[in-house]
């Protein structure tokens, strides 16, 4: 009995359609609208046994169906599509190909064992950070970049030129040579901030995975489109060679320190007068000088009294920002031997010093004249980012999509992947 042949992606031409081709998907991601509705249809990355990657659109018709049946990083016999022509309209593509393919509801899909198979987990078109100027001045084709990660900066909500709040996360990648500005917009800003909650290996090698390059202040800068996922100390051989690197080569110009707060990157500075009388709910930064530490719990519960020229404040810092400061935990203090009584003797150790503080105003702060105000995140010393978002950081796009077929939202039970780069991997 012969062996079953299959079909390689690199193959593919209009003429046919009952191609029959094994592959896994690498990422999965839903379009949205100006009005940041997302489609019914959704797009998929696919990759075959010879490394070969390819878009897949499934249309609305047949979204339903297929989406409780296709998952991220599993492998699939798929049979009978449609080869179609990208068209000059066709925007933020993934991979460098004139074709996708489109799914119908001829098209069968059947799930594989992984043992049945050998396709790669992950692989990526990787561009050297050096050369991303060149992509600049186009919309057309995405690029995978890998790099050390700088240590982010907070979670922030700013305006965009409409007047908008909008999520954003900022920070640097390097990979020895040069070193690139990554803003991060939106839902995906939201998700990237929450992922970097979890434990990782430091410093964190990243990959971004079909990022839009954008320029601003006349230097490329990476942003994210719909098709965009980020990777964390991937389990791919790039990654483990890229390590290797940063046990001989130094990045003087990066903040590779994760354990303490560098900056915090919210609105303009705000005297305790000013945000006292304010009435609009937000979050608001406050410089001021501790003055006294009033109560203490055990797992880091303190109110402290702080003031600055124009007042005097009630705020409550809780443990995540007592640790920022001091750099133990309660358990680290214990545990060199110290008793829980010292713990206001160790915390004196703040008073009378100068604080950039971000503080939560709280409903009840406005309607019911409550004196304690939540602290939310902070840092010694006066010392903030001045640079205003519109000369620093370019604006995201109003409309991600990648194509008719658009669609760009990771679910939560498909987390893509993907790689390889104008120096190509060898």
């Amino acid at each position: 009995m012969s062996k079953t042949k299959y079909d390689s992606f690199k193959d593919l031409r209009k003429s046919k359609y009952d191609w029959k081709v094994q592959a896994r998907i690498l990422h999965f991601w839903r379009g949205f609208s100006k009005t940041k509705q997302s489609f019914k249809s959704f797009n998929i990355l696919l990759v075959d046994s010879k490394r070969v990657r390819i878009h897949a659109f499934v249309p609305g018709t047949e979204a339903d169906e297929l989406a409780k049946l296709l998952e991220v990083g599993k492998v699939y016999l798929i049979e009978n599509f449609t080869v179609s022509d990208y068209t000059s309209d066709d925007k933020f593509r993934c991979v460098r190909k004139e074709i996708q393919i489109v799914f119908d509801n001829q098209t069968k899909i059947t799930p594989l064992e992984e043992k049945a198979v050998n396709i790669e987990k992950h692989v990526f078109d990787f561009f050297d950070l050096s050369d991303l100027k060149s992509l600049v001045n186009q919309q057309t084709y995405l690029a995978d970049v890998i790099g050390v990660m700088e240590k982010p900066k907070p979670l922030a909500k700013i305006k965009n030129r409409h007047g908008i709040l909008q999520d954003q996360i900022k920070f640097r990648i390097a990979d020895g040579s040069t070193i690139v500005k990554v803003t991060f917009w939106d839902e995906f800003a939201v998700r990237f901030s929450a992922a970097l909650k979890h434990n990782f290996q430091c410093p964190i090698i990243i990959i971004i995975g079909s990022a839009r390059i954008t320029e601003w202040s006349n230097e490329p800068t990476i942003a994210n489109a719909s098709p965009t996922s980020f990777y964390l100390n991937c389990d791919h051989r790039n990654v483990a060679e890229f390590r290797k690197r940063l046990s001989s080569e130094s990045f003087p110009d990066m903040n590779l320190d994760y354990s303490t707060n560098a900056t915090l990157d919210v609105y303009k500075v705000q005297s305790i007068k000013e945000f006292k009388e304010d009435q609009i709910l937000k979050e608001v930064l406050c410089q001021v000088k501790i003055r006294k530490i009033q109560n203490i719990s055990s797992w880091f519960q303190v109110c402290i009294f702080a003031s600055d020229d124009t007042g005097a404040i009630d705020i409550m810092l809780e443990d995540r920002e007592v640790r920022t400061v001091i750099g133990k935990s309660v358990f680290n203090i214990i545990d060199e031997g110290q008793s829980k009584e010292n713990l206001p003797v160790i915390l004196k150790s703040m008073e009378n010093k100068d604080y950039t503080i971000k503080l939560l105003i709280k409903k009840e702060n406005i309607t019911e004249d409550y004196p304690i105000y939540s602290a939310e995140d902070i840092m010694e010393g006066f010392k903030i980012e001045t640079d205003s978002d519109d000369e620093s950081t370019p604006h995201p796009i109003e409309q991600m999509q990648t194509q008719p077929s658009a669609s760009s939202y990771h679910l939560d039970s498909l987390s893509g992947i993907s790689y390889t780069s104008k120096k190509r991997e060898k």
